[in-house]
């Protein structure tokens, strides 16, 4: 490592604070740890690093990775997998979540489906039996329920949808 190495890596960046900057942004009880006297300077410089790296995200910046990996070999390659296995965990939790929302929509279709159905097998047979006024108010009214129901369902849909862009 040469001499000026050293004085490049605490020169500020334009998206990180200079080390001063970045000294005062840390915790007080660390602050006054580190200004004790004894507490080399690289470790104050690793550690104003640390607390002052941008992350993005739940995984430990490359340098982690490779500290993790020197102390127990494939540690980062465990961690990586880990994090995969909690990302399928969270994809597959959220389509289970889907489906069961979706569920009662499926049951309220097919209890309609079986209801039209059968109002409309009662109304044959009433029409085949020469029931005039039964099978005429059990064709309307089958119609006037799916109509309520149509009408009721379209109104919820535009009420969620006025919710999901304007929550409260």
């Amino acid at each position: 490592m040469s001499a000026s190495e050293p004085e490049e890596e605490q020169r500020a960046s334009p998206d990180r604070p200079s080390s001063d900057e970045a000294f005062d942004q840390l915790p007080p009880a660390l602050r006054k740890a580190l200004s004790k006297p004894g507490v080399s300077p690289g470790r104050v410089q690793k550690t104003i690093e640390a607390f002052a790296e941008p992350r993005n995200g739940p995984l430990p910046s490359v340098e982690q990775l490779r500290s993790y990996d020197k102390v127990l070999p494939g540690s980062a390659d465990r961690i990586l997998r880990m994090a995969e296995s909690q990302q399928a965990h969270r994809i597959e939790m959220e389509r289970t979540i889907v489906r069961e929302a979706d569920k009662p929509a499926r049951y309220a279709m097919w209890l309609g489906f079986g209801s039209a159905a059968l109002a409309v097998a009662l109304g044959g047979v009433a029409i085949c039996t020469g029931h005039d006024p039964v099978e005429f108010s059990l064709l309307l009214t089958q119609a006037a329920t799916l109509a309520g129901v149509f009408v009721y369902g379209r109104d919820r849909q535009r009420k969620e949808r006025i919710y999901q862009e304007n929550p409260v």
